[in-house]
C-alpha cells in the first residue's frame, strides 16, 4: 500500500546544498527542475524574440540602401538618357547617299 506523504513532508529528494536562483527549499527537485526548465525556455523565446526583431530591423535598413541605390541607378540612367537625346540632337547624321554625292563624277557609280 502506497501512502500518501503531504507535499510539506517530501523532502528527501531536495538537495540542501544547491542553491540556484530558481531553487525553492519548500518544493521537491522534481518541482525545482521544472521550474529550471520553464525558466531556460522562456529565455530561450525571449532571445528568439530579440533576434528576430534585430533581423527585421537589419531588412529594414538593407531595404533603405537597397531602395536609395535603385533611385540613384534610375536617375543616372535617365542622365544618361537625356544626354544621348541632347547629343543626337546636336550632332544629327542623316543617312548618306553616296550614289547621290559622287554620281556625276563617274557614271559606273550611279
Amino acid at each position: 500500500m502506497h501512502v500518501m506523504m503531504p507535499h510539506e513532508r517530501d523532502t528527501e529528494d531536495i538537495a540542501d546544498d544547491v542553491t540556484p536562483d530558481n531553487y525553492n527549499h519548500k518544493h521537491s527537485k522534481e518541482w525545482n527542475n521544472l521550474v529550471e526548465k520553464k525558466a531556460r525556455e522562456m529565455e530561450a523565446e525571449e532571445a528568439i524574440q530579440k533576434n528576430m526583431k534585430l533581423k527585421a530591423k537589419q531588412a529594414k535598413q538593407e531595404a533603405a540602401v537597397k531602395a536609395a541605390r535603385d533611385r540613384a541607378r534610375d536617375h543616372q540612367s535617365k542622365l544618361m538618357q537625356l544626354e544621348r537625346n541632347e547629343h543626337n540632337k546636336r550632332f544629327k547624321n542623316p543617312s548618306v547617299d553616296f550614289g547621290e554625292m559622287y554620281g556625276s563624277m563617274s557614271p559606273d557609280l550611279v
